[in-house]
């Protein structure tokens, strides 16, 4: 059908759409890039300070939930079951099996390196925590970790074995 055998009114609209077909044009390109362009200049000198602080975070919470699996660990083994910090990068969990305190043959020990998911990252926690088979940690714990700028972030362990991130 052409335009001459439909109505005036969609020839009209035809040409029209035809005329301004759908997209941006340069000049709105133009300003969204430079609009975008000045937006990361500007957020940029901030990225590495937010990294650093969003890897503490996220070591800190990682801790938090290495003493919790070995808070439950001790409860539904009904043994001992202790949370050591090994050198500033490092910590294991043992179950301790005799409960006699030392990392026997044969006894489960899990060993996890901090900095493999949160890089630049140390821990301090001079003594562990050790969870008793009821799930408590006398005298409980503190361990610290602190990121390259100096921030720090304790996760410490109550004696009763509650366990929160300051």
């Amino acid at each position: 059908m052409t335009c001459h055998q439909r109505s005036a009114s969609a020839c009209v609209y035809r040409r029209v759409r035809l005329r301004h077909p759908a997209g941006f044009s340069l000049p709105e390109l133009l300003v969204t890039v430079s609009l975008f362009a000045i937006l990361i200049g500007t957020a940029a000198p901030y990225l590495p300070a937010f990294t650093r602080t969003y890897n503490l975070t996220g070591a800190a919470h990682e801790i938090f939930s290495a003493l919790q699996r070995a808070r439950m660990t001790a409860i539904l083994a009904n043994r001992h079951c202790r949370f050591v910090v090994i050198g500033s990068r490092s910590y294991r969990i043992h179950i301790d099996s005799n409960g006699n305190g030392v990392e026997d043959t044969g006894e489960p020990i899990t060993t996890q390196d901090i900095t493999q998911n949160t890089p630049g990252i140390t821990l301090d926690g001079a003594n562990g925590v050790t969870f008793a088979p009821n799930g408590s940690a006398p005298p409980g714990g503190t361990i610290t970790l602190t990121n390259s700028n100096g921030k720090t972030k304790q996760v410490v362990v109550a004696a009763t074995g509650q366990v929160q991130v300051n």
